[in-house]
């Protein structure tokens, strides 16, 4: 109710509380989806996801086949996703690679390897629904703590080998 008062021709979605999920889709240079890779994204942080699983959901590969119908796409999309009771329900469509594109690929849908047989004019055949069900993938970040005066040293020396090289 604040934000149309507040910000003029402001765009305001539905309030989505329910499970959130990622559909990694690649599409052929017709439009046609290639591939089709739900996820849960299970716990995210500041946006990406740090832990979720492929999961092999009728429901949310036949919202994504209806998107692509509806809207003709070119190569790689990721369409999110949260659950109004059973019911997936579209938020946002990104025309790039997902932050978890990493899990969609180890599950096997090589989306930079098909895209690169496009490019190069081969045939990639359908795989829709084809991979790995329930793998999971967990990303953390780890922080490394380095003394000035030693990294200043090391990038010293470093500089002396690549001058002696040249």
């Amino acid at each position: 109710e604040f934000f149309p008062g507040y910000v003029p021709n402001a765009v305001v979605q539905e309030y989505l509380d329910g499970p959130e999920f990622t559909i990694d889709v690649l599409c052929d240079l017709q439009g046609v989806p290639v591939s089709i890779v739900p996820r849960e994204r299970v716990v995210i942080r500041a946006g990406v996801m740090d832990r979720g699983r492929t999961v092999n959901d009728s429901r949310l590969i036949a919202l994504a086949m209806q998107a692509c119908a509806a809207i003709p796409f070119v190569g790689a999309i990721n369409i999110q996703v949260r659950m109004r009771g059973n019911e997936p329900a579209i938020f946002e469509i990104n025309p790039r690679f997902s932050g978890g594109i990493p899990l969609t690929i180890q599950a096997g849908a090589d989306f930079p390897s098909m895209l690169i047989k496009m490019a190069l004019g081969r045939q990639v055949a359908p795989m829709v629904g084809e991979f790995k069900k329930d793998l999971w993938m967990t990303s953390f970040e780890s922080s490394f703590f380095l003394d000035g005066a030693d990294l200043h040293a090391q990038a010293f020396e470093l500089r002396s080998h690549v001058e002696e090289a040249a």
